[in-house]
């Protein structure tokens, strides 16, 4: 358990820079958007590169979310298997709250939203993970591991939920041909990556491809 812990305190303490460049950056983007207007700031963010036909919304929903959620799903996998939420009994408990977090939200949205916005209802289930664990990682040291361990699982497990639940009940034409061949990669990956590192990153990449 005390290795446990100092795993956690040493995940939340380095990653405490980081997490104050992504708040400042978070704020300084809703300020921005707001001073003037979302319609003269989307132009800047869809703009495609010429060169990589890739904008900078696409390069951070595609390339670099992918990596979050890949170091976050590391972490979470920690927990589960070695750290505080090992336990079926402690891991019941973010799991419970992650979909209560997911089903209430949706609830809510449904009964107070306008009829003609109601189709939106798959918005208000996902939490902030970034700014979840960011503001985890900047006053989290003061609280017990276990509870910031709780908040990180919470976090992560909603997101990666209503993820699913979006892609399901929004996606459009999906391939059940390329859902298959990537299930199949991530499959692989787990069965290699303790033991060949070098080989499941060409797994894990071809898989994000």
């Amino acid at each position: 358990m005390k290795d446990d812990r100092r795993w956690v305190d040493r995940v939340i303490r380095e990653e405490k820079p980081a997490a104050m460049m992504l708040v400042v950056a978070a704020a300084i983007g809703l300020g921005v958007t707001n001073a003037v207007g979302y319609a003269h700031v989307a132009p800047l963010l869809h703009a495609r590169h010429s060169v990589l036909d890739l904008s900078f919304a696409g390069f951070v929903e595609d390339g670099l979310l992918p990596v979050f959620f890949f170091i976050a799903g590391l972490e979470l996998r920690h927990e589960f298997t070695r750290g505080a939420l090992s336990s079926i009994r402690q891991a019941s408990v973010p799991i419970v709250a992650a979909a209560a977090g997911m089903v209430m939200p949706a609830v809510l949205f449904l009964l107070l939203a306008p009829a003609s916005a109601r189709g939106a209802w798959g918005v208000p289930m996902a939490t902030d993970i970034p700014l979840s664990l960011a503001l985890l990682a900047i006053a989290g040291r003061g609280l017990p591991s276990a509870f910031r361990a709780f908040i990180l699982s919470l976090a992560i497990i909603d997101d990666t939920l209503s993820i699913i639940v979006i892609a399901v009940a929004f996606g459009r034409a999906p391939s059940a041909t390329w859902l298959l061949v990537a299930g199949a990669l991530v499959w692989v990956y787990a069965r290699t990556s303790a033991r060949s590192p070098g080989f499941s990153v060409v797994v894990a990449v071809a898989a994000w491809l």
